[in-house]
Order: C-alpha cells, then sequence, then structure tokens
C-alpha cells in the first residue's frame, strides 16, 4: 500500500471542483440543527476513533528538516491528482504543513477524514480552495466553524472544515458530525495555538507510522496475498545529516500458515528486487539484500533500513521514470 500517496489523494479533496454549501453534505446546516455541545475531558478527544481501519500520521516538520523535503515535493507533484492540485493552488504540502493525519473508518478512501496542521493564514486556505476550483467558494458557519462543501472528481463529495486558524480537517460528508464533536472538544481544551490531537504527537525520531486493520477491497489490492488482518509499520531516522532512515513493520495473519506463506513471499521480492537492474543502478541491492524477514507464529516481522541518500536516489528514479511517461 503506497500510504504516503494514499494520504497525497485523500488531502487532494482540498482543492478539488467546487460544489454546494456544506449544509447538504453534514446532514444538519447552521440554522436548525442543535449544537453538538461536549465539555472538556481529562483526555482530548481524537478524529481516530475505535475500530477504524486504517490510520496514517505523517511529521512534515521532520521532513522539512531532512534532506528527504525536495526529493518528496517534487514525488508528490509528479503525481497527477497533486501535481494538479498544487499547480492551482500555490500550496508546496512539505514547507506549508507540520502534522498530517489520514484516517479511514473501512478500506474504503472514499469514507475519510484527513487532518492537517499547517502554516498558512485562514485567509490564505480560503484562497488556496477557491483557486484550486477556479471559482467561488461558499463558506459557511457551522457550529462556529467555517466549512464548504467542495467535489472530488465527478462522484465524490468532501467538506473542508477550518477547526482553528492553523488547522483543517478534510472529510467525507458521513464523518462530518465526527468531526464537529472532536473539533469543538479541541477549541474548548485548547491554550493559545498548540497541538491537541493526541495521535499527532509522534516518539522521537518517528517520520511517519501507517496502523490498518481487516484490509479488503481497496488496499488488499496493493497488499501481496495472503494479506494480513493487522499492518502496524513505523518510518523513524536518527536525526542526523544523511543519517540512516529505518522501516519496521508488523503483520498480523489468521494463522501461522497464512504468516509463513506471507514470508516466503516477501523473500522471493526482496531477492528478486535485490537483484534488479534499475535497483542495482540505484545502489540499493545491498540495503534490500539485508532487509530481515522474520516469521514468529502468526505474526510477521520486516525490518530494513536505508541512508537518506538511498531514497533521494530512489525518489529522483520514480520522478524521472514518471516524467519519461508522460
Amino acid at each position: 500500500m503506497n500510504a504516503f500517496l494514499w494520504c497525497s489523494t485523500l488531502l487532494a479533496g482540498l482543492t478539488a471542483c467546487a460544489g454546494d454549501a456544506p449544509d447538504e453534505a453534514a446532514e444538519t446546516s447552521p440554522d436548525d440543527q442543535v449544537a453538538l455541545k461536549s465539555q472538556p475531558t481529562a483526555a482530548p478527544l481524537s478524529y481516530v476513533a475505535e475500530g477504524d481501519t486504517i490510520v496514517l500520521r505523517l511529521d512534515m516538520e521532520r521532513i522539512r528538516r531532512s534532506s528527504l523535503a525536495d526529493g518528496i515535493g517534487t514525488l508528490l507533484e509528479g503525481n497527477e491528482t497533486w501535481g494538479t492540485v498544487l499547480s492551482r493552488a500555490g500550496i508546496d504540502p512539505v514547507q506549508d504543513f507540520d502534522r498530517l493525519l489520514a484516517v479511514a473508518p473501512t478500506s474504503d478512501p472514499a469514507e475519510s477524514v484527513v487532518f492537517a496542521r499547517h502554516r498558512l493564514s485562514p485567509d490564505r486556505i480560503r484562497q488556496a480552495v477557491g483557486a484550486a476550483t477556479g471559482g467561488q467558494v461558499a463558506w459557511r458557519q457551522v457550529q462556529g466553524f467555517e466549512a464548504a462543501r467542495i467535489s472530488v472528481g465527478s462522484d465524490d463529495a468532501r467538506v473542508v472544515v477550518l477547526t482553528a486558524p492553523n488547522e483543517l480537517v478534510v472529510t467525507s460528508p458521513a464523518l462530518f458530525d465526527r468531526v464537529l464533536r472532536v473539533a469543538q472538544d479541541h477549541r474548548e481544551q485548547r491554550e493559545v495555538e498548540e497541538l491537541v490531537e493526541p495521535a499527532l504527537a509522534f516518539d522521537d525520531g518517528t517520520i511517519a507510522t501507517v496502523v490498518a486493520y481487516r484490509l479488503n477491497g481497496w488496499a488488499r489490492e496493493r497488499i501481496p496475498d495472503p494479506p494480513p488482518e493487522a499492518l502496524d509499520l513505523t518510518v523513524t531516522d536518527n536525526g542526523q545529516a544523511q543519517g540512516r532512515v529505518h522501516v519496521h513493520a508488523n503483520g498480523t495473519y489468521a494463522d501461522p500458515a497464512a504468516a509463513a506463506a506471507a514470508g516466503n513471499a516477501l523473500c522471493e521480492q526482496r531477492d528478486l528486487y535485490a537483484n534488479h537492474m534499475l535497483v542495482a543502478a540505484a545502489g540499493l541491492n545491498d540495503e534490500i539484500g539485508k532487509t530481515q524477514i522474520q516469521t514468529t507464529g502468526n505474526e510477521l516481522d520486516v525490518r530494513t533500513s536505508f541512508t537518506e541518500g538511498d531514497i533521494e536516489r530512489v525518489i529522483g528514479m520514480v520522478a524521472m521514470m514518471r516524467q519519461f511517461g508522460r
């Protein structure tokens, strides 16, 4: 599963074609709905709910401070969706966002909540949405938050909510009330402009994490058979210039036989790619060949690491292939 591009595609809803005001999407308009009051609690509510299928977190601040910033920006611009969005809106995801959180209750990315902690003013966000849609966006007050309904492609719809001066949420209409409850709780608990969302409290060195359960449909197609029942992936670095980026993935399978089959499949893939001509040309054959794959019971553990220079070469190669493909 290309989790980073999955998040990028969801965030592209921020700057899709303009639609109607959010009252239709939210099912409750600011004029007739009963206020969703929530009292401050000992622990803040989270946009991540129990039972969510996919949760992705990105520390864009840490990426921005690393040598990967330019390469990741180039990779995103090479993506068809992001390329159009960024060129119209003038938003740089690496420079303009500090934290990203993408949540999906099911494996269908059409049902999602994407939270962004950004470095832009509310006026700049409104301008960006308007510029990307090519028209006027109807912003309305809903529970004290500015919100607007936009369209993604020909069928999907999203609601953009400005939950704080430096925060926004892009959500599917069905999850709009859930977003309002969390946003209101954060507003009541917030002091000054600190980040309240508990899911975005990263451990030292963590760049990104992906947690996924009950994968099927769209997500299952992107993971080799047999797919895990649960997947936990963490990307960390050591904070040093040209340091190493470590990737640790743990999959839980239905039974030991399924875990063993998945382990064997990954070992075959590792050996195949370690001897691939393009991988060798990028100087990554030795690193890929060192990938550790271990099965214990119904769990499969995978560990690998690369230097930032290695990753820069991969990003550059992918960007070049995309450009050539055009």
